[in-house]
């Protein structure tokens, strides 16, 4: 529709993204992760078949859900937002969950269980766009002098090989 310019946040690079966007390399590891309660009994998607697991509609969380054959089989609530998923079992991102629960947040009793699917970030812009080469050549640089580690490791990322 030519609304929008530029998706940056949390932009994981899919094959679909990839192949109608112009696209940056990727510049943070990020992955789909399951969490629960503390004290939930959980050794693999399996113990979630049956019960509530909410994802954020649309997203890589839902993806996963339905490409996980034990998954599929658990009663599946769409959220509209991810944070809204912190109340029961849920699939988000590894990200989004390492900054919202844990000790120290109003999400204290949640815990990350399991890493479902390893997926990278980057940025997107309109197929055609010259813009993700000069973002790329800005990161390269940012990545040379040192800031992009710095700032992974202030925010508990990891960066995209």
């Amino acid at each position: 529709a030519k609304s929008i310019d530029c998706i940056w946040n949390g932009m994981t690079l899919t094959e679909d993204i990839m192949a109608n966007t112009a696209t940056t390399k990727a510049y943070a590891k990020n992955a789909q992760v399951v969490v629960v309660k503390e004290g939930t009994a959980y050794t693999s998607t399996a113990d979630l078949a049956g019960k509530t697991v909410v994802a954020e509609a649309g997203s890589a969380g839902e993806a996963a859900i339905q490409g996980d054959e034990n998954l599929a089989k658990a009663d599946y609530v769409s959220k509209s937002v991810q944070t809204d998923c912190l109340m029961e079992a849920a699939v988000l991102d590894l990200t989004l969950a390492n900054a919202m629960i844990g000790e120290g947040t109003d999400y204290a009793s949640l815990k990350i269980v399991d890493e479902l699917n390893a997926e990278e970030y980057g940025v997107a812009f309109r197929k055609g766009s010259d813009a993700a080469a000069a973002v790329d050549a800005a990161f390269d640089e940012l990545k040379a002098d040192g800031t992009m580690q710095a700032l992974a490791e202030k925010y508990e990322l990891a960066l995209a090989d």
